[in-house]
């Protein structure tokens, strides 16, 4: 029932309308460097996608309609080759990727004053002499079935013999659900 439930509040349901994702990404490896980075992205599903850098990854920004996909590398939209579309799996059929990992049903909770159901999916795997884990926690609500919180934390454990290698990469992201999102095709958006 679990699996079912969470396959179910997974899929992305085109009839609940455009969302944003406001994913921001934290890394910390064992040598003791940090660095942090944010991304908005805008979903009409099935076909259009936009992400966008902010602060420091401003630089950022990427249009996918259809099987057109767009890319602003500095004042100009630039059109990519259809083989270079990366939505060939993302965020118009799913919300978290969770292949391989065993996904359990926790107890129902709250998420900033709202009911929730709470999904923790787990895997790990030896790469190169290392063992990396991840771990993936999805929030759902509980009367709409739409995504409000997931995060994602990923263990790149040391190789052996390398005492300062491997680290932590944690993103955490909110979900904000907007029938107003449009995403038109790069030449009718503005400079």
């Amino acid at each position: 029932a679990c699996a079912a439930q969470f396959a179910r509040d997974n899929a992305v349901q085109p009839e609940a309308g455009p969302y944003r994702m406001h994913p921001t990404e934290t890394l910390l490896l064992n040598d003791g460097t940090a660095s942090g980075r944010e991304k908005l992205i805008e979903v009409v599903s099935p076909q259009a996608y936009r992400m966008r850098g902010v602060g420091t990854m401003d630089y950022l920004d990427f249009v996918v309609h259809g099987t057109r996909s767009w890319f602003k590398p500095s004042e100009a939209w630039v059109e990519l080759p259809s083989e270079q579309n990366p939505l060939t799996d993302g965020p118009d059929t799913h919300h978290v990727d969770v292949a391989g990992a065993a996904v359990r049903c926790l107890a129902p909770s709250t998420y900033q004053g709202q009911a929730v159901r709470s999904y923790v999916a787990q895997r790990t795997v030896r790469e190169e002499g290392r063992q990396i884990g991840s771990r993936t926690r999805f929030l759902v609500g509980a009367d709409t079935g739409l995504p409000v919180f997931s995060s994602f934390e990923l263990n790149m454990g040391r190789k052996r013999g390398e005492p300062s290698s491997g680290g932590l990469m944690v993103v955490e992201t909110r979900y904000e659900f907007d029938r107003s999102i449009q995403i038109p095709q790069p030449e009718k958006l503005a400079p």
